[in-house]
């Protein structure tokens, strides 16, 4: 922990120490998280999911926190093989940037160049998986979506951030 290094973030003042932004894609063997149970319901499991080579992907460039007007109010939009599957907004996040930033500044000190991963707001394969506890909702202008496989290409943009498009090993 160095010094100087915030923690317990009160959410109010949590994005003030939020440098800047960045297009993530941390994909998700979910054969390796969920677990399905006897009743149907399901449960994820932490570890093995996101921790294989090639999972975690980052765009090259930092957008500055001062170049957003408003970061409720990003576009999320994801291409598979110039497919769209994913469209929604920073609006319909589970829980607020400020929320994840204070979250984690609980129990881990804020540290210069630290990178928080906020997930997405959904219209992931996963979430259409109905067998897996998915709902199964494709948006309209959206193609179905199914699991990546290697040799996809996939292509995220978020909003005034940027983008970020690799393919699949």
């Amino acid at each position: 922990m160095g010094p100087g290094c915030p923690r317990r973030v009160p959410e109010k003042l949590a994005l003030n120490y939020v440098f800047g932004y960045l297009v993530v894609n941390d994909l998700s063997a979910r054969d390796k998280q969920v677990r399905l149970m006897k009743d149907g319901s399901n449960f994820m499991v932490l570890g093995a999911s996101k921790n294989f080579d090639g999972s975690t992907r980052l765009s090259q460039y930092v957008t500055t926190a001062d170049e957003i007007d408003d970061v409720y109010n990003l576009e999320l939009r994801t291409y598979v093989n110039g497919a769209l599957r994913q469209k929604n907004s920073t609006s319909r996040l589970v829980n607020s940037l400020s929320e994840v930033v204070s979250f984690f500044s609980q129990g881990l000190s804020l540290q210069p160049g630290g990178i928080i991963s906020t997930g997405t707001p959904g219209g992931t394969g996963w979430g259409q998986d109905q067998a897996l506890g998915g709902n199964g909702h494709v948006p309209a202008e959206c193609t179905p979506a199914r699991y990546l496989r290697p040799g996809d290409e996939v292509r995220s943009v978020v909003g005034k951030v940027g983008e970020l498009t690799f393919r699949v090993e």
